[in-house]
């Protein structure tokens, strides 16, 4: 007897999947058309391609960036301003000078997510060069091969609780 067995819609969520590097994903969706699903050993064979939609929230952000701790910067707080993402945090040096940075996140290559320096505000001068080496340090924060599955990413936002990336898997069997 056969344990394989086809369905027409399949939608799979994974919550607070760990990633080698980056934020945690709050949410990660995957929806798909006709698949064939194995049971021992346990696979997937999707006929159609799959919509895929990653959520990680500021808090994971600013948690992730915390750990990284880059430059010995500290006390990140991340928030969406206009569709782009402020990050605050502390330098120490001998007293702690607060750095803002205004960032975009864009998609490289289909396959990374990468923090870009818009605008960097000091208390007492100009230091986006310090904040831009600080920035490749930490770059990418998200990046689509430490996925369970193949994934091309095709948009990424930036919204009042969160960072959502879309994306395409192709079909094809994975297990």
């Amino acid at each position: 007897m056969s344990n394989t067995f086809r369905v027409k819609k399949l939608a799979a969520v994974l919550h607070d999947l760990e990633i080698p590097q980056g934020p945690t994903i709050d949410q990660l969706t995957l929806m798909t058309g006709t698949t064939e699903v194995t049971g021992d050993p346990f696979s997937l064979d999707m006929k159609d391609a799959a919509e895929i939609e990653a959520f990680f929230s500021l808090a994971n952000l600013e948690a992730f960036l915390d750990q990284l701790s880059p430059g010995g910067l500290q006390g990140f707080s991340a928030d969406e301003e206009n569709g782009e993402l402020r990050i605050k945090a502390q330098a120490k040096v001998i007293v702690n000078i607060p750095i803002s940075a205004l960032c975009e996140l864009v998609i490289m290559n289909g396959s990374e997510i990468w923090v870009e320096l818009k605008d960097v505000e000091v208390m007492g001068g100009s230091a986006a060069k310090l904040v831009e080496g600080l920035i490749e340090k930490i770059n990418p924060i998200f990046s689509a091969s430490d996925l369970p599955f193949p994934a091309e990413l095709q948009s990424v936002s930036v919204g009042e609780t969160g960072v959502t990336a879309t994306g395409h898997v192709p079909a094809g069997a994975w297990d």
